[in-house]
């Protein structure tokens, strides 16, 4: 559904929001309890006191169920914003559920105003970093208020000391321009359902306006949706139909794919992907269809980038207990993959960062062409002033290889980062003389809150030759490799993951490469190691969500 409120503070600079109606078209005015005012910079707006400001909007809600979103950017790290809903203006008392992500305390902080009297629900730690965007969410359906950070639910509790809808706001305290934490855009918006009527013999379509995530499950012939597995939940799911059996709809597009019989039961067919908007297509009875959905229940995505390689730091020194022939260790900082490191079937390679440094992501490519090495694999981390080889930092352990046929990635996501100075991998290779390394990748993992679009596209790039006589018709078949390319969108960037998109841009161009890993539980076929075919632009498409396309093929 879409917002109620909007507010994006394109203000002019120290001029007081209460002058200008929001870009809802709404008025903005302080509160009783909190008198302080809010100032506009720099498309931000701050609390130009020490003293606490608290200001309501006049938008009414639909209902007492709906979320007051922000996005926060942290100018130094004192102080404190936040968003309120089901707010009282009409005395002194200010009622109200209030979320505030606090610099001074270093919380997300989820309290309940009544009567005058604040009462503390819940918390949860969280350091502001200055330079960093924050996006917080205060969620009320009925009596679970929960709080949000950056798409995660990291508070719930229940509480029915206010129902009535009130009105949504902000909250801040001790700013400057140059200082605390500053307020980017405010919005509130219903908790979500859809509701959609169709004439008997007609046809219509409905767009569902807000995110759906991981949509996986089957609706039953009572109405009811039971979901599991993977996915977000579908809180209502209502049919009301003119009694006929043959009364059915279908979803199409996105991760959300079938028929479904509203007097029987089917499923979703989803994995996990992230998208936006459905389209639900009902044809030819009379029947009206209540769906509202929930998705801050989404599981966090799967795909992870790295654009850093340590291995290519100018201070890594590579070691390795034997190289055979040319097959120098050193190879495997090369980008290309016919550079090889040739070892023993039980040799092992070292990398010395030269300091201590985050690894969240191991590659190491075996190169195709051959016999791909069966046996197996481990790798020991270590940190700074540690023995290299130990794993005091992290240890895999003997894993198998299990190298798929014309891929060559053994690719290990560590649980969590670890901070380390020198990598070994030793092997313990059963089926050959010899074993071929193209290329080594240690650096940061990062995966984004929600996962690529529906839509991701995967195939093998054919660079072979074919020319046919002009005389015969006889073709002449120059075969050359193939070459993965992945291209897909991450459709759902929140606004504090948009500067690591850009950053990655950024270092990555066009002319360095890219660690990109689809699944982290089918890494031998779903890693792929290359450059970006050309680069494009983040899309701010929506409110607190950006865009952006990528296209990567494989390096050889």
């Amino acid at each position: 559904m879409a917002a109620f409120y909007t507010h994006l503070f394109n203000g002019i600079n120290s001029l007081n929001p209460n002058a200008s109606l929001s870009d809802s078209g709404h008025t903005w005015t302080n509160m009783a309890s909190g008198a302080a005012h809010a100032k506009f910079w720099n498309g931000r707006i701050y609390n130009d006191s020490t003293f606490v400001g608290r200001w309501i909007t006049n938008a009414t809600p639909p209902s007492a169920n709906y979320y007051v979103e922000a996005v926060i950017r942290c100018i130094t790290d004192i102080g404190l914003m936040g968003v309120f809903g089901r707010g009282d203006n009409a005395s002194a008392s200010n009622n109200f559920y209030v979320l505030i992500l606090r610099g001074d305390t270093n919380v997300l902080e989820l309290r309940k105003r009544v009567t005058g009297t604040e009462t503390t629900l819940g918390s949860y730690s969280i350091t502001p970093v200055p330079g960093t965007d924050y996006t917080i969410r205060l969620s009320m359906v009925g009596t679970a208020i929960k709080g949000y950070l950056d798409g995660v639910e990291r508070i719930s509790v229940t509480d029915s000391a206010i129902t009535a809808a009130g009105f949504p706001g902000a909250i801040g305290d001790e700013g400057t321009p140059t200082t605390s934490l500053h307020m980017d855009s405010l919005i509130a918006e219903a908790a979500g359902a859809l509701e959609a009527s169709f004439s008997t013999g007609g046809a219509a379509a409905v767009d569902f306006v807000g995110d759906i995530i991981n949509t996986n499950g089957a609706f039953t012939s009572s109405g009811v949706a039971s979901f599991a597995g993977v996915g977000a939940s579908l809180k209502t799911a209502t049919f009301i139909s003119d009694g006929s059996s043959s009364s059915s709809f279908a979803a199409y597009g996105v991760a959300t794919q079938g028929a479904f019989n509203i007097s029987g039961s089917s499923t979703f067919n989803a994995t996990f992907f992230s998208v936006r908007q459905t389209k639900f297509t009902i044809a030819g009875r009379a029947s009206t269809v209540l769906i509202g959905f929930d998705p801050s229940t989404a599981p966090p995505a799967k795909v992870v980038f790295s654009w850093i390689n340590h291995v290519d730091a100018a201070g890594s020194i590579l070691t390795a207990s034997n190289e055979i022939g040319d097959g120098a260790v050193s190879n495997l900082t090369s980008p290309i993959l016919g550079k090889r490191w040739r070892t023993s079937p039980s040799g092992w390679g070292q990398i010395d960062f030269g300091s201590n440094q985050t690894i969240g992501v191991l590659t190491l490519i075996f190169t195709r062409g051959g016999t791909f090495p069966a046996g197996t694999i481990s790798h020991f981390l270590d940190a700074q002033g540690g023995t290299p080889g130990t794993g005091a930092a992290y240890v895999s352990g003997a894993i198998t290889l299990s190298l798929a046929e014309g891929y060559g990635y053994h690719t290990i996501v560590l649980p969590q980062a670890v901070t380390a100075r020198y990598w070994r991998f030793s092997l313990n290779v059963t089926n050959t003389s010899f074993v071929d390394v193209g290329r080594a990748w240690a650096g940061p993992a990062w995966t984004p809150r929600f996962s690529i679009q529906y839509g991701y596209e995967d195939s093998w790039r054919d660079l072979s030759r074919v020319t046919a006589s002009a005389r015969s018709g006889v073709e002449f078949v120059d075969v050359r490799p193939r070459q993965r390319e992945m291209a897909f969108s991450t459709g759902s960037i929140l606004s504090s993951e948009k500067e690591d998109v850009r950053e990655m841009q950024r270092i990555v161009g066009i002319s360095k490469q890219i660690l990109f890993v689809k699944d982290p539980n089918n890494t031998d076929r779903d890693t792929v190691l290359g450059r970006l075919a050309a680069t494009s632009p983040i899309r701010h498409r929506d409110l607190n969500l950006y865009d952006k396309a990528f296209v990567i093929r494989e390096s050889l």
